[in-house]
């Protein structure tokens, strides 16, 4: 998981899974805190990377 941007104050921050290739699906509105929650839950229930 990446997420990337120009940062807090910016709403062209995005997130990019590595397991499976989704990615943010509002880049032009998100803001880092939006993007920091999505990116976890994403990352939380991402069936690409098997849970050891």
């Amino acid at each position: 998981m990446d997420v990337t941007g120009r940062g807090e104050h910016s709403d062209t921050n995005r997130w990019d899974c590595h397991g499976c290739g989704e990615s943010s699906d509002r880049p032009v509105e998100d803001f880092l805190f939006r993007i920091r929650r999505d990116a976890n839950n994403h990352a939380a229930t991402c069936r690409a990377i098997p849970l050891k």
